[in-house]
C-alpha cells in the first residue's frame, strides 16, 4: 500500500528494496527477490548494490536469462547510450550473453553499442575481437576489424587490424585475392 502511495522516487526505492530484502531475508523466496531487485533496479539503474545483489541472485538461481532480459528492456528503453549506468549495464549484458547464455549475436549488439559511445573502449573491443575468434565468426570479425581500421588514426594499430584481416582471408577462408588486396592497403 505505501509503495503503490508513493510519489516521490526516493520513497519507492526505499519501499521496494525494504520489500527485496525481506523476501530473500525474512520469507527466503530468491525469486521473489529476485523479481522485486529487478523492480528496484528500473528505480534506479544508477545503484551498483542493486546491479550486485541482481548478479548475486542470478547466479544462486541460475537466472542469467531473466537477468538478461532485465538488463535488455532497460536497453531497448535507452535513446543514447552515454550515460555512465547505462554504459555499464552494456557492459554487464555483454558479458551475460556472451559467457552465459552464448548468444553472439545479443552480446555483439552490447558491445558494438559499447564502442560506438568509444570508439576507443579497448576492453570492449577486446571482449568483442575474442567472442567472435571463438565462435569463429569471420565476416562479422572482418566486419569490426574494418570499421576500428578506417576510423583509427594511429598507423600502427590501423596495420594491425589490416594484417589481421588479411590473415582471416587467407587463413579462415581461403580468399587469396581478398588477403592480397587488404595486405596492399599495409
Amino acid at each position: 500500500i505505501h509503495l503503490e502511495a508513493a510519489d516521490d522516487q526516493t520513497r519507492r526505492i526505499e519501499y521496494t528494496r525494504a520489500i527485496a530484502r525481506l523476501y530473500e531475508e525474512q520469507v527466503r523466496d530468491l525469486d521473489a527477490a529476485f523479481l522485486w531487485y529487478g523492480k528496484l533496479f528500473r528505480e534506479d539503474p544508477a545503484d551498483g548494490q542493486t546491479r550486485d545483489q541482481l548478479a548475486r541472485l542470478a547466479g544462486t538461481l541460475s537466472a542469467w536469462r531473466p537477468l538478461a532480459e532485465v538488463y535488455q528492456a532497460y536497453l531497448d528503453d535507452q535513446t543514447g547510450d552515454s550515460d555512465p549506468a547505462t554504459l555499464e549495464v552494456l557492459r554487464t549484458a555483454a558479458a551475460i550473453y556472451d559467457q552465459r547464455l552464448h548468444e553472439v549475436d545479443r552480446a555483439k549488439e552490447c558491445y558494438r553499442r559499447l564502442l560506438t559511445a568509444d570508439p576507443n573502449d579497448a576492453a570492449a573491443f577486446g571482449l568483442l575481437e575474442a567472442m567472435l575468434l571463438r565462435a569463429e565468426r569471420w565476416a562479422d570479425l572482418l566486419e569490426v576489424y574494418r570499421e576500428a581500421a578506417d576510423g583509427s588514426l594511429d598507423m600502427g594499430r590501423k596495420k594491425d587490424l589490416l594484417f589481421k584481416m588479411s590473415r582471416i582471408h587467407e587463413e579462415a577462408l581461403g580468399e587469396q585475392k581478398e588477403a592480397i588486396s587488404t595486405y596492399r592497403e599495409i
